[in-house]
């Protein structure tokens, strides 16, 4: 199989696995465009289980356990590269009100543990109770890198980066797992936020390319 074409070297392994957990159908995207492929972070782990011939279902651990460790390790080399160009002293996750998938959420603890940041994190509605970002104040200039899992059109993204921008944090960096290069990057750029990913589109095709050449 020729991946000379995947521009994330260190990424393939994450990447293959990703690729072999999505889901293709017709899907609606944030961006009110369509596509016949998804990928869902919540599903990736969720989904490493295997059926045994007598039909019962029991979690595949050594998937789940390398999957975990390929997101981690893969965000956390992405963290550090920020880090040495003094863009991050703190790490944010945004959690979703709207009852749709955890994301980022399930590896707050792990990266928190990686890389050694203090985290915090962002809530896309406000509300009377509860505060748009939970954690402690930001202290003037506080570099903050938000990670997420998906990013399409970036409009979610934004949202996240203004709430935490009025808190106080200064943020010019968002990882994500996979860029669907459906429009993000520029919107960011245009807010002055470097958006760096894992994995592509154009790496997901890549994939799928020597697949079927294989």
């Amino acid at each position: 199989m020729d991946l000379s074409k995947i521009g994330r070297k260190e990424n393939i392994e994450l990447g293959l696995e990703m690729y072999s957990s999505e889901s293709r159908s017709t899907y609606t995207l944030t961006n009110g465009g369509d596509a016949d492929w998804y990928w869902d972070i919540d599903l990736f782990l969720l989904g490493a289980s295997t059926q045994t011939p007598d039909g019962r279902m029991y979690l595949d651990a050594t998937t789940t356990k390398r999957r975990v460790e390929f997101v981690v390790k893969a965000f956390a080399r992405e963290i550090e590269k920020l880090r040495q160009n003094n863009l991050v002293t703190r790490i944010a996750f945004l959690e979703n009100a709207t009852g749709g998938p955890v994301g980022m959420i399930s590896f707050a603890s792990s990266l928190i543990a990686e890389t050694g940041l203090e985290a915090v994190f962002v809530r896309p509605r406000r509300s009377v109770l509860v505060s748009a970002v939970k954690g402690r104040p930001f202290i003037p200039n506080e570099r903050v890198v938000l990670l997420s899992d998906v990013a399409t059109s970036g409009r979610s993204l934004l949202s996240a980066i203004s709430i935490l921008r009025e808190a106080g944090a200064d943020v010019s960096s968002v990882v994500v797992a996979l860029d669907r290069e459906s429009g993000a990057f520029d919107t960011l750029q245009q807010d002055g936020v470097q958006l760096n990913a894992l994995w592509t589109a154009t790496d997901r095709t890549s994939v799928r390319d020597a697949h079927r050449a294989a």
